[in-house]
């Protein structure tokens, strides 16, 4: 499945935090190295060659309301536009995936804002990385929606931003693996 997500550092997390409407989700990323793993990968239907062109592999455990969701995602390499791939896995698996190499690790609050036909991901980081805020949006096509989004960003949720979606310092696989970011 394609991925097509743009990626702001903005300045503060919005005030519209606090609806409630909004959902606030805790975040735990693990990345390991595909070799390790996969046996796993394999489970998703993958041929080899796609396998091969992952950039990362993690899991990721999402608590919502005190309920947690483990899910195991593997992404190809680029910038707005990647392969995803994911499945949700039980709790054993998790854990037995922690036994594996880590190679970063990422915590961070997800707050998810529905706003016109968009949802807005503003992530709160956490750990190594606390002070880094960003904010993530999918869309469907790569060009249509990038003015709205700034608008909305700008104006509704009243945020100054910098679009860091094609900066490679900024996939989270490298955050998890250093600290690289510079604050807006």
């Amino acid at each position: 499945m394609k991925e097509i997500e743009y990626k702001f550092l903005i300045n503060q997390l919005p005030k519209q935090i606090f609806d409630e409407k909004t959902q606030k989700i805790e975040i735990k990323q693990y990345y390991f190295q595909k070799n390790e793993i996969i046996f796993y990968l394999k489970k998703l239907n993958l041929s080899n060659e796609q396998i091969e062109k992952f950039e990362s592999v993690r899991i990721r455990v999402e608590n919502y309301k005190n309920r947690n969701k483990y899910i195991l995602n593997a992404k190809s390499a680029g910038g707005m536009v990647r392969d995803e791939y994911e499945i949700i896995i039980s709790k054993t698996q998790y854990e037995n995936f922690l036994k594996k190499t880590i190679i970063g690790e990422i915590y961070k609050t997800r707050y998810k804002i529905k706003h016109k036909s968009f949802v807005f991901e503003f992530d709160e980081y956490k750990g190594k990385l606390k002070g880094l805020l960003t904010c993530e949006i999918e869309v469907k096509n790569t060009e249509k929606y990038y003015f709205d989004i700034i608008r909305a960003l700008n104006e509704h949720f009243k945020l100054k931003t910098k679009d860091i979606t094609n900066n490679q310092k900024y996939k989270n696989i490298n955050l998890g693996k250093e600290i690289i970011y510079e604050n807006n």
